[in-house]
């Protein structure tokens, strides 16, 4: 099973990950604040969901510290950020994927599902998901509302 770190500071939308993630067989650990997340690096996620806006300090620095030891962990940016120079600046950290809020929550199980560029795959990577076996629906996480709403329904 693959390892996810969710960092997430709004308690009701990283509890919905979590539970959404481990639904599809994922072990999930979780932190709210990036000296929690700073701390559980250690234990060598494969994926990590990453949240900017952080409520003692700039998820930015778990990129950072991640891409400076080499630590073959996957990173998605969760953001609600939209402004150009904030976005260049995160490209030059080069995370594997930057996802704008509100998600979806099926583009984000892909996202985390595709093969870990720059990395061998590995036989705990998780497969690509297959529509029959997907929730009903897309289910839409509202980050910045901390709601998860179903809002279309998806016929493979």
């Amino acid at each position: 099973m693959p390892k996810l770190l969710i960092v997430e500071g709004n308690d009701m939308s990283r509890r919905a990950l979590e539970t959404l993630f481990r639904l599809r067989n994922w072990r999930v650990t979780s932190a709210k604040t990036l000296s929690e997340a700073m701390n559980l690096l250690w234990s060598h996620p494969d994926y990590v969901i990453l949240d900017l806006a952080l409520p003692d300090g700039d998820g930015e620095a778990i990129l950072r510290k991640i891409r400076e030891e080499k630590l073959a962990i996957k990173v998605v940016i969760t953001t609600g950020y939209h402004e150009p120079e904030r976005m260049t600046a995160l490209d030059a950290l080069r995370p594997d994927a930057v996802m704008h809020k509100p998600l979806d929550f099926s583009k984000l199980c892909r996202v985390c599902s595709s093969p870990r560029e720059g990395f061998a795959s590995r036989k705990d990577d998780p497969q690509p998901i297959s529509p029959r076996f997907a929730f009903p629906g897309s289910p839409t996480l509202d980050l910045l509302r901390g709601r998860v709403s179903q809002v279309q329904f998806n016929n493979p």
